[in-house]
């Protein structure tokens, strides 16, 4: 989840500091910028996989728990 946060921050610097060079015009900074977001939605998608899985097993592991007793 921190490296998910960290690499979303990296963007958001990268982005603001980017030197908007007007519409149609895209610089060799931009493709950084699109490598940049890919990077940062993988840990994203994976920490949200990871907090799901974990809820879930949470609820199952409540649920087994008062059949039981």
């Amino acid at each position: 989840m921190l490296l998910s946060l960290a690499m979303w921050a990296w963007f958001g610097c990268r982005w603001l500091t980017n030197d908007d060079q007007g519409f149609g015009r895209q610089g060799e900074d931009s493709h950084a910028l699109v490598g940049l977001l890919a990077l940062a939605v993988i840990p994203t998608i994976i920490a949200a996989a990871t907090t799901m899985y974990a809820q879930v097993m949470f609820r199952l592991a409540r649920q087994e728990e008062s059949a039981v007793g």
